[in-house]
C-alpha cells in the first residue's frame, strides 16, 4: 500500500479504530499487535511484535503469547467492515478446537484449491503458540499451512452468511484497488493521512 494501512481513514476513522471498536463489542480484552507510537492513541494496550519481519504469523504468535484467556480472536486491521454479530457467534461455538476458521468458497491463489481459509479472522487456542513458533523458526510463514497440524473447526460460507450475509467482515483493504473499493462502498474519499486522534 505504501503507507501504514492501520492509519488510513475510512468514514472518519482509521482502520485501526474501526477494528478496535468492533472487536471491543465482541471481546473483553482487546490488544493491538505492532508497536508504533501512533497506535498508543486508541485506548487499548499495544504489544510489540515478538517476531518482527515474520508477517501475520508472527502477529498471531505474539497475540497468543500475550493473551489472558485460553482462546484468542485474531483479526487484521485491514478488514474495515467487521461484523460484531459474526464475531460474537464465532465466540459462542463450542471450543473443542485449536483453530476456528471461516472458510469461503472463493479460491485464493496463495492457498491453492477451491476455498480460502480466513486465518486473520479466526479464533486460536493459546496452546497452539509452540507449534506456530516452531514454524516461524523454520521459516514456514504461511498462516494457512499451519492448519494442517491443528485440530481445525471450519466455519463454512453458509454458516458465516447467517450472521454476515454479504461476508463484509472478510473484505480486505490490502492494496490500492481494494482500498478504493472500500472507500467507494461508503462513499468516502481516499486519504493516506496518518491522523492521530
Amino acid at each position: 500500500m505504501g503507507v501504514d494501512k492501520a492509519l488510513l481513514r475510512l468514514a472518519g476513522k482509521t482502520l485501526l479504530q474501526r477494528a478496535i471498536s468492533a472487536v471491543s463489542e465482541a471481546a473483553d480484552d482487546v490488544r493491538v499487535i505492532g508497536d508504533r507510537e501512533e497506535y498508543h492513541h486508541f485506548g487499548v494496550p499495544v504489544e510489540p511484535d515478538l517476531y518482527p519481519g515474520t508477517g501475520p504469523l508472527g502477529g498471531i504468535a505474539t497475540a497468543l503469547r500475550r493473551a489472558r484467556h485460553k482462546h484468542v480472536l485474531v483479526v487484521a486491521c485491514d478488514m474495515p467492515f467487521l461484523s460484531v454479530e459474526l464475531m460474537t457467534a464465532m465466540a459462542a461455538v463450542p471450543r473443542g478446537y485449536h483453530a476456528l476458521v471461516p472458510v469461503t468458497d472463493t479460491p485464493r491463489s496463495s492457498h491453492g484449491g477451491e476455498r480460502t481459509y480466513e486465518t486473520l479472522h479466526a479464533i486460536y487456542r493459546t496452546s497452539c503458540v509452540d507449534l506456530i513458533e516452531l514454524r516461524i523458526a523454520s521459516g514456514q510463514l504461511k498462516a494457512f499451512e499451519m492448519l494442517a497440524e491443528m485440530v481445525v473447526h471450519e466455519l463454512p460460507e453458509g454458516w458465516l452468511r447467517r450472521y454476515d450475509p454479504e461476508l463484509s467482515s472478510l473484505v480486505n483493504a490490502n492494496d490500492p484497488d481494494e482500498w478504493l473499493a472500500a472507500t467507494a462502498r461508503l462513499g468516502d474519499n481516499l486519504t493516506t493521512v496518518e491522523d492521530r486522534e
